[in-house]
């Protein structure tokens, strides 16, 4: 039963994320993937974990890095191919479960992924992520949602569920977007986290992110007036970024 349920929710994830890359343009991409810890990608093995539009890839390609990136979702991996082919940049990408990597122990020096743990069991994921990191080896999770401040929390929940129409639940003039078994990361997920890195774990916020929420689920409208209005109240208020929406999180196999 258990095994039947985690399937199904695979299987939603792909066709949602299917249905988001499915319009990706081809554009030149040149910068460099940054990674807290890793001082040069030159020569480095690298992990990109849900590839998405395909920027990523190229950009640590760009860095000099060996780039292999995977997807739960077909179109995303095309757009990875079709991304690196544009600028010249050598990866490989494939389809492939982060719950199950097809990759043997001990694989790469670093694992990248932007958005992603929020959609993954944590202990499944973290473990497969720690198996095949070398020693030593880091592993960085760019704007990953947080439940720390109450009020996002509070309408997460509330638009959280599928409406008697099968479309999502509205509340006030808000709709959610997403898939139904995405989640805000939690302390438990953490915790988790921490534990399968021997407490080599870095949370940390590098920007305030509150008022674009609103925005991303009325469809990035008003996006630059909220943007904007994040921003001052990270200039003004720096206190309240342990508030934000977003967070990074970095993890480090022990040597």
């Amino acid at each position: 039963m258990e095994s039947a349920r985690f399937e199904s929710v695979v299987k939603r994830e792909q066709e949602h994320f299917d249905e988001m890359w499915g319009d990706v343009r081809l554009r030149r991409v040149e910068d460099v993937l940054s990674i807290p810890g890793a001082s040069s990608l030159e020569g480095k093995r690298i992990l990109i974990c849900s590839c998405g539009s395909g920027l990523e890839p190229v950009m640590a390609a760009n860095g000099g890095a060996q780039v292999y990136a995977v997807d739960i979702s077909p179109v995303a991996v095309r757009n990875a191919i079709r991304m690196a082919e544009f600028n010249n940049a050598r990866i490989q990408a494939a389809v492939m479960d982060l719950h199950s990597l097809e990759f043997p122990d001990e694989q790469f020096d670093l694992i990248y992924g932007s958005a992603v743990l929020h959609h993954l069991d944590c202990k499944r994921a973290g473990a497969e992520f720690y198996r095949c990191l070398k020693p030593g080896g880091i592993a960085f999770f760019r704007d990953e949602t947080s439940d720390r401040n109450p009020i996002l929390s509070y309408f997460y929940r509330a638009l959280s569920g599928l409406g008697p129409d099968g479309k999502w639940r509205k509340y006030l003039f808000f709709q959610r977007r997403g898939t139904p078994d995405e989640r805000m990361l939690t302390p438990t997920d953490l915790e988790i986290l921490s534990q399968q890195f021997s407490g080599k774990m870095c949370v940390s916020v590098d920007h305030f992110t509150f008022f674009q929420k609103a925005s991303h689920v009325m469809r990035n409208r008003l996006l630059n007036v909220t943007t904007l209005a994040d921003h001052l109240v990270s200039l003004f208020f720096p206190f309240l970024k342990q508030y934000s929406y977003e967070q990074d999180v970095w993890l480090q196999k022990p040597t």
